[in-house]
């Protein structure tokens, strides 16, 4: 019975292509790579509370006594949120920001009535836009630290991050060259 495979298949499978065993090995490498990001930090790659889910949260090594953690929140729901407040372990204050252009000229500025998150929709904190300021930190960050962080939510509530700290070379850079007149705790807007 020529043709027949082993296992009593009488049906060849097709040889499966050098892109789809390409695709399936990056696949499961990136699977592999979440899952020890996983048990590496405790920490999920996704976080749920209640409609939202935070990701991506990092803090770039600072230069000075201020830090800028950036993060991803996705409200899956219908309601929307806001982001209202935060505080970190190592900094004597958090406020958040949002950058603003004036006449032609960027400033951040503190968002004193939160950050929404739109129903349905993602706010990104990112290098040149919205993001939390630590201020006031007790130790120097390196890369490779981990940051406990409490974010409060309208809705959500308070959640809890550990965020690691990033190399600032490595990690999106711009919009915070101006945090230096913050190490005062000043609440005015960068020039």
């Amino acid at each position: 019975m020529a043709g027949r495979m082993s296992g009593g298949s009488s049906r060849a499978r097709p040889p499966v292509g050098r892109g789809l065993q390409a695709a399936r090995r990056a696949g499961l490498a990136v699977a592999c790579a979440l899952l020890m990001a996983t048990a590496a930090t405790g920490q999920p790659a996704v976080l749920r509370a209640g409609a939202l889910e935070l990701s991506e949260a990092r803090i770039p090594s600072p230069p000075a006594e201020v830090a800028a953690l950036y993060l991803r929140v996705v409200d899956t729901g219908s309601g929307g949120d806001r982001l209202v407040g935060a505080s970190a372990t190592v900094a004597r204050r958090c406020m958040l920001h949002r950058t603003v252009e004036h006449e032609g000229m960027v400033h951040m500025q503190p968002a004193e009535d939160g950050l929404a998150v739109p129903a349905g929709g993602v706010l990104q904190l990112a290098p040149g836009g919205a993001h939390v300021m630590l201020m006031g930190l007790s130790r120097r960050l390196a890369a490779g630290d981990r940051v406990a962080v409490e974010l409060r939510f309208e809705r959500a509530g308070r959640v809890m991050l550990d965020v690691p700290v990033v190399d600032a070379a490595a990690a999106a850079s711009g919009g915070h060259e101006g945090h230096g007149a913050h190490e005062g705790g000043g609440d005015e807007p960068s020039p």
